[in-house]
This record gives structure tokens, sequence and C-alpha cells, in this order.
């Protein structure tokens, strides 16, 4: 966990390692969006539909989303296994759950809340 946190800040201080999008990351037919969400209690959700256009790689990017940034890492395989989705979001903010396992054809979802008032 605490790597992916470094990874996180170092997304912000190292642009050449994360590449930044604006809400959409893909390849081909795969894609991976940062979108509003309908989900009670939730800010955004984090969208990634996976199809056979990967190669064996990691992936390091983020996403923004009116002024919300989350730092999206991947983990592509080479179709014979699905492909691996890490969320990583702000202090203040959850993803739930924060990483995913998605079969080629496949789409899943990581939805996102905010921590401030929670339990409160």
């Amino acid at each position: 966990m605490m790597i992916r946190a470094i990874l996180f800040l170092a997304s912000f201080a190292l642009p050449a390692m994360a590449q930044p999008y604006e809400t959409t990351w893909g390849q081909g037919s795969s894609y991976v969006r940062l979108q509003p969400t309908k989900a009670p209690g939730a800010v955004a959700e984090v969208v990634f539909h996976n199809e056979p256009v990967h190669y064996d790689s990691i992936e390091y990017f983020t996403l923004s989303l009116g002024g919300f940034d989350a730092f999206i890492e991947m983990d592509l395989g080479d179709g014979l296994s699905p492909d691996i989705m890490n969320v990583i979001v702000p202090e203040g903010y959850i993803a739930a759950p924060p990483s995913v396992s998605v079969p080629e054809g496949q789409t899943r979802v990581i939805t996102i809340y905010s921590t401030v008032g929670a339990g409160a």
C-alpha cells in the first residue's frame, strides 16, 4: 500500500512517469474512464472495459475529472489472464474496491467515496 501511495505522489512530481489524461485512457477498444456516478454517497467512478488488444505491460497514468485526480496502475497481460486495475485516490477519498481483475470482454467499476465527514 505504501508503494502505491508513493507512486500516486510521484505521478504529480514526475509527469514522464505517469501520463496525464483528461477523463479517458485507452488502447484500441479497451478503455479506462473516470466519470460521474449515480452511486449513493459516491463522488465518481472508474470504469475499465477490457478487450483483447493489450500486450504484457504495466501502465501508470492519472485521470482527471472536475479538479479530482485518480492515479491508475494497470497490469496488462497477454490476453490469457485477466488484466488488473488499481486505483489510488488522494487523501480524503477511498476507492471501493481499490483493485479489480477484469477478464477479456468484460467491464468492472471502482467507486470513489469521500471520507470527509464519514462516521461523524
